[in-house]
């Protein structure tokens, strides 16, 4: 977790990615202009940037109030029938559309993944747009390569 790259109790033996926040300063070095962040919970993230030096640049959106999206909110998902990805994607591509045309993703210039369910939805997402997208599984490939 994010949180965790302050605790001094936790010593790890390389550097470690934690979160897609980790991807911050790399959107910043390739753009100038505002970075929009995507998370299930914007609370949650806003206080674990809340002294980020690039906090002024960062446009953050939440996504947990979306149809289907209560899945990934419940303090128990395990089940043995697999999630219905199709309400998530359709509600996913409505809201983050309509917050890049005119709402508050309007004017990023590159989008940030928090969550880890969100890669997968990055099909949707370069339909909606084509400023760069990072997230931790994208960049954990490309350094598998």
């Amino acid at each position: 977790m994010f949180a965790a790259r302050l605790d001094p109790a936790i010593k790890l033996p390389a550097a470690t990615l934690t979160s897609g926040l980790e991807l911050i300063p790399h959107a910043a070095e390739l753009v100038t202009g505002p970075i929009g962040v995507l998370t299930i919970a914007k609370a949650d993230v806003e206080r674990l940037l809340a002294d980020h030096p690039l906090r002024s640049r960062l446009k953050i959106v939440e996504l947990q109030h979306l149809p289907g999206w209560n899945v990934f909110v419940e303090t128990t998902v395990v089940s043995e029938e697999p999630i219905d990805m199709e309400p998530v994607r359709e509600s996913f591509t409505s809201y983050v559309g309509e917050q890049l045309a005119s709402g508050e993703l309007e004017g990023v210039e590159a989008l940030v993944l928090e969550c880890t369910v969100l890669p997968q939805l990055r099909p949707q997402l370069r339909e909606l747009t084509s400023v760069p997208i990072f997230d931790v599984l994208s960049y954990a490939c490309s350094l598998s390569r």
